[in-house]
């Protein structure tokens, strides 16, 4: 299996957890935050790790969760206003 196939592969096995943690943000977060918008998040972390990922390094399910709720709280940043 090449490179390309293996990403791809980590990608689709592992979007049910990015919908599920969109979910999870959805529930905590204020509701002008779509949920669509969270899953845009979760999917672009999931992205991310599948890209960066080093498989001496770990396990991935641990990286991805971790990169899908950092990308998913730096989007919140950026649509919650500032006091």
């Amino acid at each position: 299996m090449n490179n390309i196939n293996y990403i791809e592969n980590l990608i689709i096995d592992h979007m049910p957890l990015a919908n599920k943690l969109a979910w999870k943000y959805k529930k905590i977060v204020p509701s002008y935050v779509d949920y669509n918008d969270l899953q845009s998040a979760a999917y672009f972390g999931l992205v991310d790790a599948a890209s960066r990922y080093n498989m001496e390094k770990g396990c991935f399910s641990s990286f991805v969760f971790l990169r899908i709720t950092i990308e998913n709280f730096q989007f919140f940043e950026t649509v919650s206003p500032r006091f």
